[in-house]
Order: C-alpha cells, then sequence, then structure tokens
C-alpha cells in the first residue's frame, strides 16, 4: 500500500495550525504519515499539538530551524513514506477525499511527480480554483517561463527529493529550482484532475514587496537550467520581450489584489488609521506619490495620523499639497515610513535602512494586517 507523508512547517503560527491538522486528521486514506516541523515557536504551539498526541501517525518536533526550505529539508530527512506532500499552517485539504483520489493515479506510476488544482483563497473571502494545466505551453514551456504548479498541489516521490534536497540558498524559489532540476532529468510530471486544497494567497511569495527577489532567484534558476531545454531555448530579444510583459502582468495583478483588499476594509468600516496609532505610528512620511500614494494621503486627512512630507523620486513634477522630496534629500524623522511601490518595496526598503532607524512599512502589509 503506497504510504504519504505530509509535511507541515510552521513558526509561531498555533490558531492558523490547528484547522491544517484537522483537515489532515479526517482524511479517509489510511496510510497517512503526517510530520509537522515547528520553528520553535513560543505562542503556545507546543502545547496545543498536546491536544492529537494520541494520534499516532502524527509527529511533532520543535526547533529552531535556518528558514521555511531548512525546515523542509528536516521534514524530508525524517519522512518514510513513498510520497511527500507539503502543506502550510493555515492552508487545508480539499476534502476527506483528496488523498485517497490521488493515490488511486498514483498506483498507475508510482516513479512519477503529481500535481493537481488548488482553490486560492483571498483575504476578503474570494475562493477561485486555479488549473495549472489549463496555462498556455507545453509543462517545459510553462517552467522555462518561470511559472510551476503550486507547491501545495505537487506529490513528489521522496526518493526524488532525497536526491535532491531544497536548495537552501534560494529563500523563495527553491521549490522552482527543485521541479526543474526532476524535470531535467527527465522525470515524468503527470497532472490529475483533482482539486488539492485551499491555498491562501497572502504568503511570502505571493506579496508583491517580494517580487524582486523572487525575479532574481527565478533568473539565476532558469540561467542554470535552460541548456537542458535547447529546443525551446529563447533569444535574449524573447527573454527581455517575455519578462516585461510577465512583470507587467504582475504588476497589475498585485495592485488589483492591494485595491480589492482595500475595498474590502471600507466595507467592513475598518480604517488604516485606526491600525497604524495601535502600531504607535502617529508621524509618518509616504514614500511614492502615484495613484496609490494619493489614496493613501487621502484615507489618513481627517485622521489623528499627520503625513509630514512625501518621498518620489519624480518629486519635481508632482502637484499635491503635501511637501514632496527626492529620496536622496534630508528625511525628516517620523516614526514610519510606508512604500506605496509595492512592487519595489525591497530594493526601496535596503535603500531606507541605510538612511534612517525608524520602521520602512509596505501598504500591501499594512492593509492585509488591518483586516
Amino acid at each position: 500500500m503506497i504510504k504519504i507523508t505530509i509535511i507541515t512547517v510552521c513558526y509561531n503560527e498555533k490558531d492558523e495550525l490547528k484547522k491544517t491538522i484537522d483537515s489532515v486528521c479526517c482524511q479517509t486514506y489510511s496510510e497517512i504519515e503526517y510530520l509537522i516541523v515547528d520553528g520553535a515557536s513560543i505562542d503556545g504551539t507546543v502545547d496545543m499539538f498536546h491536544e492529537y498526541s494520541c494520534n499516532r501517525n502524527m509527529s511533532f518536533y520543535s526547533e529552531k530551524d535556518f528558514g521555511i526550505y531548512n525546515a523542509m529539508n528536516r521534514g524530508i530527512a525524517r519522512a518514510s513514506g513513498d510520497y511527500v506532500y507539503f502543506i502550510n499552517a493555515g492552508d487545508t485539504l480539499y476534502n476527506e477525499h483528496v488523498i485517497t483520489n490521488v493515490v488511486s493515479y498514483i498506483k498507475n506510476n508510482p516513479e512519477a511527480i503529481y500535481y493537481g488544482k488548488i482553490c486560492l483563497v483571498y483575504p476578503n473571502g474570494l475562493k477561485i480554483v486555479q488549473d495549472y494545466l489549463k496555462l498556455e505551453g507545453t509543462l517545459q514551456e510553462k517552467l522555462l517561463n518561470g511559472y510551476m504548479p503550486c507547491h501545495q498541489a505537487i506529490f513528489a516521490p521522496r526518493k526524488l527529493l532525497l536526491d535532491h534536497y531544497f536548495r537552501e540558498q534560494y529563500k523563495i524559489r527553491a521549490d522552482y529550482e527543485w521541479l526543474m532540476y526532476s524535470i531535467s532529468r527527465r522525470n515524468e510530471c503527470i497532472n490529475i484532475p483533482t482539486i488539492i486544497s485551499y491555498y491562501g494567497v497572502t504568503g511570502v511569495s505571493g506579496r508583491a514587496k517580494y517580487d524582486f527577489l523572487f525575479h532574481e532567484e527565478e533568473k539565476r534558476i532558469i540561467s542554470e537550467y535552460e541548456q537542458n531545454f535547447l529546443h525551446m531555448k529563447m533569444t535574449d530579444c524573447q527573454k527581455k520581450i517575455e519578462l516585461s510583459r510577465k512583470n507587467s502582468e504582475l504588476k497589475y495583478e498585485h495592485m488589483f489584489r492591494l485595491m480589492n483588499q482595500w475595498l474590502a476594509l471600507k466595507q467592513k468600516n475598518i480604517n488604516i488609521d485606526v491600525y497604524l496609532l495601535k502600531k504607535g505610528y502617529q508621524n509618518i512620511s509616504i514614500y511614492g506619490m502615484g495613484h496609490i500614494g494619493v489614496r493613501l494621503l487621502d484615507e489618513l486627512k481627517n485622521s489623528d495620523i499627520k503625513v509630514k512630507y512625501g518621498i518620489d523620486q519624480n518629486a519635481n513634477n508632482l502637484f499635491t499639497n503635501l511637501k514632496v522630496i527626492f529620496p536622496h534629500e534630508v528625511l525628516e524623522e517620523v516614526d514610519a515610513i510606508i512604500v506605496t511601490a509595492i512592487t519595489s518595496f525591497s530594493e526601496i526598503e535596503e535603500y531606507l535602512k541605510k538612511r534612517v532607524k525608524y520602521s520602512i512599512l509596505s501598504i500591501e502589509d499594512v492593509i492585509y494586517e488591518a483586516m
């Protein structure tokens, strides 16, 4: 009988972890080993796990790690199943029959990698099923363009993971590197018409502020493996066109998500100023005085939050009642700088940290956390 190891890595996710555990425990398939790899949480996660101590198929490890992929590798090293599946704290299996359904396909070829569909769950409650198979192109073409099935929809043979652990120098895209490695070595990857999990879209790799790191890692991985796909290798010109197109699509997708979440806040009568005051940010500046920056300024206009000045590369050409300065000018002390350039946050944060000692926030984090 095929044994499935399910692994959840977590840190200070007590409340979210419980619903993930419950979705695994209710599975109808009997040959499941469930490993929870905790990063030495201090929020009561360890105590909460005692509720499940009677489950002999579940093991809990709490120890300091060196990041999410290090924790995942620790789980792989302890796994004993024929296949390994990762599910994050807060995400849940789609229904109680998911593992049974997946195993029915694995039996046909117990050497291949399998992936299914996921149901995206947005912070405002919207749920949309995403089917990687329907994206244009072959699997290899999609991988070369940076697209992979959601990791929470993939079932991998344990021996392939033991052969090539997640490379921990990658902070966001190590799972993509693993799949590129596996496919480049002619391992079969098979789609199954099953929804695997509910997947929250506010994780690390889904945030706009990590776009720069996301794409930098992606470029390094593609550069390493594209020689294995010579028959479909793109020219430098094609790469630039494709990268420009993808960046544009991602930018507007992130902006749409942000504004949609902002609207959801307004509909729930949740105000950003209340969140900022609770955090102790009464005097702020806004980095990026484009569309989102102006909306934020309007939002805070009649509140107890004082916006002391704006910061923008295009300061000379902006017409606003707020004082706007260039990033290289002297930055008057405030409680926090809120960055509205969501897809450039990591670079802006790195630059500002060299110049100021106070908090640097992404408008994306402010809006999501305010909910």
